[in-house]
């Protein structure tokens, strides 16, 4: 993970653009020369992972894979790092096409399933006999399942989220389980929609409370909660240019134990849904004292009803697939969420944060677009470019700088 552990909480703002980066983290990682690198990046131009595939490239006996969703001939055409890696006949290139995004440049939904289906599909088929495993048997049953999601259900569920961020009503999700896949879906929502992230008792002044925590009310601290979410030692970066964003103690210092959870009820957050992983698949109980005002139960797949709201089972033939499954839930419920919140316009992610090069281009380019909609003049890129970080340094923390900018060029 670019950045390490503490980057799958808050994203480290630039450190997936640096090259050096990526092979100082590949030197420290402890590789060994029979290991087997896979590098993932959705676009395919990620600095920090074409740097590590080099370096497996260099490094390891077996041949790295890089899979991209972006046609190799685009990107070896555009970019001299591209060029490098894709180029390089030592590295195993694998696109997987994925078409335009629901939401353009957001990869959440599509292209990093369809990643994530790639690779944990391959680990776990990996050393069993041939017609053991029938790998398309499984995607065609993953594919049903998502096909069955409660549309209309999540989208009712949706509207929840929705009312309550509009209104500044503190929500909280609960887990016991994994957890790993919850944990991406609501730390993404802060770059890609410009929320509140998740607090840090670290900080100084104190962080803004998130709209929606994720807590595993059954960890007694912090530590612990990072190890049963991880299923591993936590891998931190220490060093010391930057050990108080990608450090072992900044990483403890977002606090989602039980803890964590007496905290946010004493302010007023509400129990809301909660996750519970049993024998590999994912149920999902709501509480029913929270909801839309004026709304009726929509859909009624895979329902059971309780005393206490409505549980849902998600479920796939094996523990990956249930995870694939909940990613597609959870991933289909923000999106909407955000969406009906104001943060989305057309299909493009007007409040998305302008953290790195690559997203600093997305919302140039959204700006240009969105000038041309509404009936201005074509803007030249570079002069969108001087305006948007002009923006930048005066944004609040959950301002668009895409709208802040598209103001100021009128």
């Amino acid at each position: 993970m670019a950045g390490g552990d503490a980057a799958l909480v808050r994203s480290i703002e630039g450190f997936e653009d640096q090259w050096d980066d990526g092979v100082r983290q590949m030197e420290e990682a402890r590789i060994e020369p029979e290991d087997l690198v896979i590098g993932v990046t959705e676009g395919g131009e990620t600095t920090w992972v074409l740097a590590t595939v080099d370096w497996a490239a260099a490094t390891c006996q077996s041949p790295p894979w890089l899979l991209f969703c972006n046609p190799a001939d685009q990107l070896i055409g555009r970019l001299e790092r591209c060029r490098r890696v894709l180029g390089n006949p030592a590295v195993r290139t694998w696109y997987l096409p994925t078409g335009p995004m629901a939401i353009a440049g957001s990869t959440r939904m599509q292209a990093t399933s369809v990643q994530m289906s790639a690779v944990g599909l391959a680990l776990a088929s990996a050393g069993r006999p041939c017609g053991d495993f029938d790998r398309l048997q499984w995607m065609r049953s993953l594919i049903e399942s998502v096909r069955k999601l409660p549309v209309l259900r999540i989208l009712q569920l949706a509207r929840t989220e929705a009312h309550a961020f509009l209104r500044g009503q503190l929500l909280h999700y609960q887990v016991v389980g994994t957890g790993i896949t919850l944990l991406t879906d609501t730390t993404e929502r802060s770059p890609t929609f410009s929320v509140l992230p998740f607090e840090n008792d670290l900080s100084v002044p104190a962080d803004a409370l998130a709209p929606v925590l994720l807590v595993f009310p059954e960890c007694a601290d912090s530590s612990s909660v990072w190890h049963q979410i991880l299923q591993r030692e936590p891998r931190c970066l220490e060093w010391e240019q930057c050990r108080e964003r990608t450090g072992w103690r900044r990483l403890q210092g977002f606090d989602l134990s039980a803890r964590a959870l007496r905290g946010r009820r004493a302010v007023g957050s509400r129990d809301w849904i909660f996750f519970r992983e049993i024998e590999g698949a994912w149920h999902l109980k709501m509480d029913a004292a929270v909801g839309v005002p004026g709304t009726s139960d929509l859909g009624s797949e895979n329902r059971v009803s309780t005393d206490g709201g409505d549980e849902w089972v998600l479920g796939g033939s094996d523990a990956f697939a249930s995870h694939m499954l909940l990613k597609s839930f959870m991933n289909t419920m923000s999106t909407l969420s955000f969406t009906l919140a104001g943060r989305v316009e057309s299909n493009l992610m007007v409040y998305a944060r302008a953290a790195n090069l690559k997203l600093i281009d997305r919302a140039i380019r959204t700006i240009r677009t969105l000038h041309a909609w509404r009936g201005g003049k074509e803007v030249p890129y570079a002069h969108v470019c001087r305006e948007l970080f002009r923006i930048r340094e005066c944004l609040a923390p959950q301002e668009s700088v895409v709208l802040r900018t598209l103001e100021a060029l009128k």
